[in-house]
């Protein structure tokens, strides 16, 4: 039953129409009138709501609550918030009110006013009462900008992170996660209109195996310790690496809400609680293409390699080019595949800034790749690749995936993806035309390599000949080098070792 609006001129001036009602959702949701002048409904109640009012607009059907008061003799409103169901109405306005009169009413009277917004200390430290699935909201929403650098994380990293707080769900398939010009990820939506709408459709599903929908997106972010994010990580994921990777992306949330949010007040976060997460380590490695890690192709081999690559070219067009280039030269397979035509200067390949690995540690810049014999022949077998598809005269890439035609309904080809299907296949017919065993990766090391054997021919001893490799390929201060990339053919080691062992089994079995 709706409620009766009753007439009454106010005497405090503002609008003319009044009347009291009590501070209930209900009484307030069913005041309804067709039409007529604005109104004032008093709320009556216990003295601390004294002054409260709602304003009700018969044209607009809207419902706002304001705050009456006296303040050096004049009489002022102070808006608060819309009435809404079941988002704000008497306890989220009652709870405002008690802030209010806490602030600025003193000694009985309203020693400041409300309206001239008094920040408090507590205020200037910022929001503390963020819950995780906030700060997940945020993060996505902002399509996950850096930490300490102006941008956003790139798509992968984006991708890796959004899954850990999403979940494998259909939520997670609305969104569409791109690079944009500049290398950067960007999140957009495929189908919904906003985000507000984006988080109504995908709510907290308490089955859901994501931190959005977990106890700890439910926990209060500045309450999270390391024990708890620890226990977390222990029961959530099986292999170290995936309980890495997830202690990375709650790593990031938390400075983000730091950074972004200043979600720990004005001291900020001390120690990140993610930091000294203890994960232990097993004996076993499951990851198969672990077993390439000790070893890079020697001389011969690494020709065998290239031939097959360029035997198999005619089949996998640009896809077999895209790997032998990290043969010849110290760009990566990813940042091969990020290489545009205009990229090629009348020299050098630039190795622009924003395509390389790790370029959010520290500062990165353009790098200059110089022409080689084997550069420009590589370059000149791309040329003829041009010519025979027409169609990537239309596609700025270096290496274009010609398996798609169209990008946005417009002629021309997406580059190639180090984890494309075509990719895959190209590898395993080199791997099939081979005697020997060995990955994409393999070919970085044994270039690697090379120029290690290369500076070393050239006098430097070996220390010095690894540092002179890494300033090149990596950093001065890397130690990638020494600890990953350099693979000293063992070929004739290997040989001489098996001939005296032959010997010794001899000796032992006379």
């Amino acid at each position: 039953m709706n409620v009766e609006i009753k007439h009454k001129k106010s005497k405090l001036g503002g609008p003319l129409e009044a009347q009291e009602v009590l501070l209930e959702d209900k009484i307030i949701e069913s005041i309804f009138q067709e039409s007529g002048p604005r109104k004032d409904i008093k709320i009556k109640g216990a003295d601390y709501l004294s002054g409260l009012y709602l304003r009700y607009s018969p044209k607009t059907q809207s419902k706002v609550f304001y705050l009456k008061y006296k303040h050096n003799g004049k009489m002022r409103w102070y808006r608060l918030n819309d009435f809404i169901k079941g988002t704000y109405g008497s306890t989220q306005v009652t709870k405002d009110i008690i802030e209010l009169r806490q602030k600025y009413y003193i000694n009985g009277k309203w020693q400041y006013d409300p309206n001239d917004e008094l920040i408090t200390l507590k205020e200037l430290q910022g929001k503390q009462n963020y819950k995780v699935r906030d700060v997940i909201k945020r993060i996505i929403e902002d399509s996950f900008p850096r930490i300490t650098k102006v941008g956003r994380l790139d798509f992968k990293t984006q991708k890796v992170y959004t899954r850990f707080y999403l979940g494998y769900h259909n939520r997670l398939n609305e969104l569409d996660i791109k690079t944009d010009d500049n290398e950067l990820g960007v999140i957009k939506l495929k189908t919904l209109e906003t985000f507000d709408d984006y988080w109504e459709t995908y709510p907290q599903d308490k089955k859901g195996k994501s931190i959005f929908d977990s106890y700890l997106g439910s926990a209060f972010i500045k309450d999270i310790d390391r024990g708890i994010l620890e226990l977390y990580v222990l029961k959530t994921e099986k292999s170290w690496g995936q309980r890495d990777n997830l202690r990375k992306a709650l790593q990031y949330l938390f400075n983000y809400a730091d950074t972004h949010l200043k979600a720990f007040g004005s001291k900020g976060l001390l120690i990140n609680p993610t930091n000294k997460i203890r994960i232990p380590k097993t004996d076993e490695i499951k990851y198969k293409g672990s077993k390439y890690n000790d070893f890079g192709f020697s001389k011969d081999q690494r020709l065998e390699v290239e031939r097959s690559l360029n035997k198999v070219s005619a089949t996998y067009p640009f896809a077999s080019e895209s790997i032998l280039i990290t043969g010849i030269s110290r760009i990566r397979h990813t940042e091969a595949c990020k290489l545009k035509k205009e990229d090629i200067k009348e020299d050098h390949i630039l190795l622009r800034k924003e395509i390389q690995k790790d370029r959010s540690k520290g500062r990165k810049k353009d790098i200059q790749i110089w022409f080689t014999p084997e550069i420009i022949g590589l370059l000149e077998k791309l040329h003829k690749q041009y010519e025979r598809y027409p169609t990537t005269k239309f596609c700025p890439w270096l290496f274009p995936n010609i398996q798609i035609p169209f990008v946005d309904d417009k002629p021309g080809h997406p580059r190639l993806d180090p984890e494309d299907y075509i990719m895959r296949k190209t590898w395993n017919a080199v791997k099939k035309d081979l005697k020997f065993e060995g990955a994409i990766k393999t070919l970085r090391k044994t270039f690697i390599t090379k120029r290690v054997e290369t500076f070393r021919d050239l006098g430097l001893t070996q220390e010095e000949a690894i540092s002179a490799t890494a300033e090149e390929t990596h950093n001065s201060k890397s130690n990638m080098v020494r600890a990953r990339y350099y693979k000293p053919d063992l070929t004739q080691v290997k040989k001489t070792a098996k001939e005296l062992g032959q010997v010794l089994s001899f000796k032992i079995k006379t």
